[in-house]
């Protein structure tokens, strides 16, 4: 938990995943949801998509935040789209839950967001 915490306070998107999970789990630390969804967010929003899964999986579930299901869209379909096949039935399972309308604007927040990290890659 150290070497991960003092990693993913640099920055290290691989140590942030692993607190999230950390967290999640209470390995090593006492189980925090909000501190969870703090370190999968900064590991997600550089491109892991270990971390967007979980990321999304909370949204859908409102473990450390709130539920919404289009937010967790958003995670699910950034994790998909890096070929994660455990994102991709969560995906689909939650599609037949939302209005056409309701994907259309998960789809725009998760194209947004995609934009957004290729922007901080440059």
């Amino acid at each position: 938990f150290q070497w991960f915490s003092k990693a993913g306070g640099q920055g290290h998107p691989e140590a942030q995943v692993n607190l999230g999970l950390m967290y999640i789990r209470g390995e090593g630390v006492t189980k925090n949801m909000g501190e969870a969804v703090k370190w999968l967010r900064a590991s997600a929003k550089q491109g892991n998509s270990v971390a967007q899964y979980n990321l999304g999986v909370c949204y859908l579930e409102g473990e450390g935040v709130s539920t919404d299901p289009l937010e967790a869209y958003k995670w699910l379909a950034l994790a998909t789209s890096q070929g994660d096949t455990q994102a991709r039935e969560t995906l689909d399972k939650l599609e037949t839950e939302l209005t056409p309308e309701q994907i259309a604007e998960a789809q725009k927040r998760s194209s947004a967001e995609n934009l957004e990290n290729e922007a901080l890659t440059k």
